[in-house]
């Protein structure tokens, strides 16, 4: 499936366990090999009280991505101020869930 990030904006982010984390803001692509790296999510609900920043989920912690919503593993969150400057390999894009 192939979509497009205009349509991927403002789609639902929760965890495995079903807690909602906030909505797709915007992505982080390697400029090298066009792969996504981070994806960027603005928090609302309970997290948005206790993160005023935005999210950032790796690439190798996104379990499941539809045009409806992006499922995370529990304890991927990490918040701006933790992201070290490189994020390591791109995981394998089988990891997208058609």
């Amino acid at each position: 499936m192939i979509v497009h990030t205009k349509d991927m904006l403002g789609v639902a982010v929760e965890t495995r366990s079903g807690q909602i984390l906030g909505k797709v803001s915007d992505f982080q692509l390697d400029s090298l090999t066009g792969h996504l790296v981070m994806l960027e999510v603005r928090p609302i609900g309970l997290v948005a009280g206790l993160i005023k920043e935005s999210l950032l989920i790796p690439w190798n912690a996104i379990v499941e991505m539809t045009l409806e919503k992006v499922v995370v593993m529990d304890g991927a969150v990490k918040d701006t101020k933790t992201v070290p400057a490189s994020v390591g390999p791109v995981v394998s894009p089988t990891l997208m869930k058609e």
